[in-house]
């Protein structure tokens, strides 16, 4: 740092006077040097630090190297704290350390800006912390080790040891952690060094078996990964965390004594968490170099700076408020952050540089669309934590579970790399097989079977529910916010939205690589090839008995047909179930399922049953008997619904439903499509009582673990209130044939009735046209009709 010691007088001397100047008395300069290095600083720790590196640093410049000073907290074999500073500068040669270092008051920096130092004490502002100082430095292949060290008034410097090295030039300087002092260092690396470039900190006093966390807190940590956002007036940083205003000068950080600056500025510039930015040579500092001198001159110099920065920064938040973000994330972070001017984003929440804003109002943008705030963030949020999506299928402890999962999208954005688009109930076994050995735990399965309006329709009742609720709280004198459905924003979101669930993997019978099915039939083959080592003949023939209805008399019986065993996979590509001979089960599951959805049924002799381990695509009536099936989950899926809904079938016979509710009519009419098509092949009434049995055994396994089929189950249960109200219609329908099987009509001229009585006990949403019919022709028309009753 240039110094000015050669200033004008304007002191005249008049007379004959004799002129004499100041002098120091060599004598005392021990006591001055021990006054220089333990009186000066009101900070040790502080001043060690800042003094050293600040040395190191000048000496990079001077020797032009680009590589970073090192600072070192450690442990020596005594287990003793020190703190260790090491630069890879010009090092000093025994003549430069005589001459400069160890006298107070010499430098070689009074004629450069570049370099930090220039008072020619700050070497000995260690002796202000510590008695002994070591210090070692390397010069031109020779390693020259001294001490430094205070007794009462007198300090000395001790060369002890010399030798030639192959280490580069450098100084070292290293003294020792007194006991309670090793987090003031800590602190004291934060707070003096936050601005020096080219440091790097080591913390090597941490145990190996420390927690992570720990190593995550420590110094070292947190100093060589900070981020620094240099603007053109003012610097910030994500370090110490400090809250007031500062400067820093060339690298060195000071407090702005805000009293002392002859503006008055207001409270909220005095804790801007900013460091106005100034060179070497800007501003006098005190000679300890604890403070900023506030001269006259330094005052201005500040006070101009700060008002620049105080510009620039009412720039940067008019520039916020206006803002127009082309990425949603962005966007709705800046939504969020309504309060503040982010300055610097660090790895959390907790290391950002922020400043307050006094007026909130904004005006951002999205691709240069205006969205009102509060009700854009209401919105993605509704989208994003609604449960509207549906897994079906759940892979979970090693099992392929059909068990209805309610998804958020935020959720399938927690679980992207387990979120699949599949149908597993169409998939073949050996895709099963291949999730159950290859899959994570917790995999869920979506089935792409509903359009994507389907879905924006349920997020846009959501909002609209919302809002209404919001709107009625408001109204009772709840605080809630003004919420409304936008339709805009939500166009947005959506766009968003649906671009990245188009990311969703897919999983099918083709996702199943090639090898690893021939890998795992080899395996397979090899497994039955042991069998026939140890004397099985897979040429053997093996008879199998397929069941099929008596063609007189009903009844069931068997075709016996002869099969190799190598062939038989090729025989039967699909699911067949079999039982020894004469399974009283197996019959009577094949008379109640009708021939769409029935499987081969087939019967072995007993002593063959094993054979058939492991054949493809077959299986154990036993086994059979799970929830792994969809069958299984049908046949229980139309018991439920016939105990839950008994009349379902009395109601689809009528066909002119729609005029009422169109609505309603399609569920009542799918349900019963369904039942229809797994109910069983005789008539409802002739169902045996060993086929009522079973079909109570299947109903019971699925409802343990609550496996139906969630698409025909979760129809019911969304329009369950009004199927159940339905009945009302079967009332209505006097006129309609009571024979079992038969299609009816409701009368035309019932129709206004059965409307207005709906509307009237909120039993069933009528069609608007309905609505608007029964306004126009009144109600009365049914007068004539109960008179000729």
């Amino acid at each position: 740092m240039k110094f000015n010691t050669k200033q004008e007088s304007n002191v005249q001397q008049v007379g004959d006077i004799e002129n004499t100047n100041v002098s120091i008395d060599t004598s005392n300069i021990d006591f001055i040097v021990t006054l220089l290095s333990t009186s000066l600083y009101s900070k040790p720790i502080e001043s060690f630090i800042r003094e050293t590196v600040s040395n190191a640093w000048d000496s990079h410049i001077e020797a032009g190297v680009d590589e970073p000073v090192i600072l070192e907290l450690g442990k020596d074999t005594e287990d003793n704290r020190f703190c260790r500073i090491q630069d890879f500068g010009v090092g000093l040669s025994p003549k430069r350390f005589d001459e400069i270092y160890k006298n107070i008051g010499s430098s070689t920096k009074r004629a450069d800006n570049t370099q930090i130092g220039g008072f020619g004490i700050g070497r000995f502002s260690a002796l202000a912390y510590s008695d002994v100082v070591h210090i070692t430095t390397v010069y031109e292949g020779t390693k020259y080790i001294y001490m430094m060290y205070k007794d009462g008034n007198t300090v000395s410097i001790d060369m002890l040891h010399s030798s030639d090295t192959i280490d580069r030039n450098g100084l070292e300087v290293k003294l020792e952690i007194k006991p309670g002092d090793y987090e003031n260092f800590k602190k004291a690396i934060k707070s003096q060094l936050v601005y020096f470039e080219n440091l790097y900190v080591i913390d090597s006093t941490i145990e190996g078996d420390a927690p992570t966390n720990y190593f995550e807190n420590c110094i070292a940590q947190q100093y060589n990964n900070f981020k620094i956002k240099k603007y053109q007036n003012f610097w910030v940083n994500t370090l110490d965390g400090t809250k007031e205003l500062n400067l820093v000068l060339g690298k060195v950080r000071y407090p702005v004594r805000i009293e002392n600056l002859d503006k008055t500025y207001s409270s909220k510039v005095s804790s801007y968490p900013i460091s106005l930015r100034f060179d070497i040579g800007d501003l006098e500092v005190t000679p300890n170099r604890e403070e900023i001198l506030y001269s006259t001159k330094n005052k201005a110099v500040i006070e101009a700076k700060l008002d620049l920065a105080i510009l620039e920064i009412d720039d940067l938040i008019m520039a916020e408020k206006t803002k127009d973000y082309t990425k949603l994330s962005e966007y709705r972070e800046a939504l969020t952050n309504v309060q503040y001017l982010d300055l610097l984003k660090g790895k959390d929440e907790n290391n950002i540089v922020r400043i307050k804003l006094t007026d909130s109002k904004r005006n951002l943008t999205y691709n240069g669309q205006y969205f009102e705030g509060k009700n854009f963030l209401l919105t993605y949020n509704t989208m994003m934590n609604y449960s509207g999506l549906t897994a079906q299928y759940l892979f979970s402890s090693g099992q392929i579970k059909y068990n209805q999962s309610s998804l958020s999208i935020g959720r399938i954005k927690e679980n992207f790399d387990r979120v699949y688009i599949a149908d597993l109930g169409d998939v073949k076994n050996i895709s099963k097989r291949y999730i159950r050995e290859n899959f994570e735990d917790m995999s869920y399965f979506i089935k792409n079977d509903k359009p994507i309006r389907h879905y924006l329709k349920i997020y846009i009742q959501r909002i609209k529910d919302i809002a209404s609720e919001n709107a009625r709280m408001r109204s009772q004198g709840y605080n809630r916010e003004k919420t409304f459905y936008d339709h805009e924003a939500f166009k947005v979101i959506a766009k968003h939205i649906i671009k990245n669930l188009k990311k969703i993997q897919t999983f099918n019978d083709s996702k199943v690589p090639k090898k690893w099915i021939s890998d795992t039939k080899a395996a397979d083959k090899a497994k039955r090839g042991l069998v026939k080592k140890q004397g099985f003949d897979w040429k053997q023939n093996i008879n199998v008995h397929k069941l099929r209805h008596k063609d007189y008399g009903g009844g069931v019986m068997t075709n016996s047909t002869p099969y190799v065993m190598k062939d038989l996979d090729k025989q039967f590509k699909s699911l067949t179930i079999y039982s020894d001979k004469n399974c009283d089960r197996l019959r009577t599951l094949y008379s109640y399922l009708k021939p769409p959805v029935r499987p081969m049924m087939v019967e072995v002799a007993n002593t063959k049953m094993k054979l058939l381990d492991n054949i493809n695509n077959f299986v154990t009536i036993d086994d059979f008997m799970s929830t792994d099936f969809k069958l299984m989950r049908n046949i229980a899926t139309v018991e439920f619904l016939r105990k839950e809904m008994p009349f379902l079938e009395e109601v689809a016979r009528i066909q002119n439903l729609e005029k009422i509710s169109s609505r309603l009519a399609t569920v009542i009419y799918e349900l019963d499509e369904f039942v229809s098509e797994y109910e069983s092949a005789t008539n409802i009434y002739s169902v045996t009582e060993e086929e009522k049995k079973l079909v109570k055994e299947i109903y019971e396994v699925c409802k343990e673990k609550d496996y139906f089929n969630e698409e025909i189950k979760g129809l019911f249960l969304k329009h369950k209130k009004e199927l159940l109200n339905s009945k009302i219609f079967v009332d209505f329908n006097k006129r309609g044939d009571s024979s079992m099987g038969s299609r009816t009509q409701i009368p035309e001229n019932r129709i206004n009735l059965i409307v207005d009585y709906l509307l009237a006990r909120k039993l069933i949403r009528p069609n608007v046209k309905a609505v608007l019919k029964l306004k126009k022709e009144t109600i009365f028309n049914n007068i004539e009709e109960d008179e000729s009753n």
